[in-house]
């Protein structure tokens, strides 16, 4: 069974969210935001695109801040020993913004799993929420040697 879980932190870009309000951002724009800066492959972001197919996004309020949420398929290969052209990955993820920074978490697993693992990924995701910041929150603003 393959399951996976990353956490991402990186600057917004401007080209999916051109506004710096992000009570004004779009699920899908988040999404395609992600997204676009997930390959580590040295393709263009249209590749990369096309690489994903976002099948459901939405904006949820949590303690006054929203949260995006959505759920994409990955077309290529998932692993080297599965190279079926009808196994892909399926993933779930919410994104959350912070002093200038989106924060992902994102879960996946193989396709042919999904009925079985997809409902306790989508509880998984559902349950990430960013703490308050205390007097030890370093912004990656600020140490970025700290995250990258």
């Amino acid at each position: 069974m393959l399951i996976s879980f990353l956490l991402q932190i990186g600057p917004p870009s401007s080209r999916f969210l051109p506004s710096k309000d992000k009570k004004t951002w779009a699920a899908k724009d988040v999404a395609d935001c992600v997204l676009s800066d997930k390959s580590s492959l040295k393709v263009t972001t249209s590749q990369r695109m096309a690489e994903s197919s976002v099948l459901d996004a939405h904006t949820t309020d949590v303690d006054g801040e929203p949260y995006w949420y959505y759920e994409y398929i990955v077309r290529k290969s998932p692993t080297k020993s599965a190279p079926e052209p009808n196994l892909f990955r399926h993933n779930v993820a919410c994104t959350a913004e912070r002093d200038g920074f989106l924060y992902s978490l994102n879960a996946s697993t193989l396709s042919k799993q999904w009925e079985s693992m997809g409902p306790l990924l989508q509880k998984a995701v559902a349950s990430f929420h960013l703490l308050p910041p205390t007097e030890k929150y370093v912004p990656p603003y600020q140490d970025p040697w700290r995250f990258w």
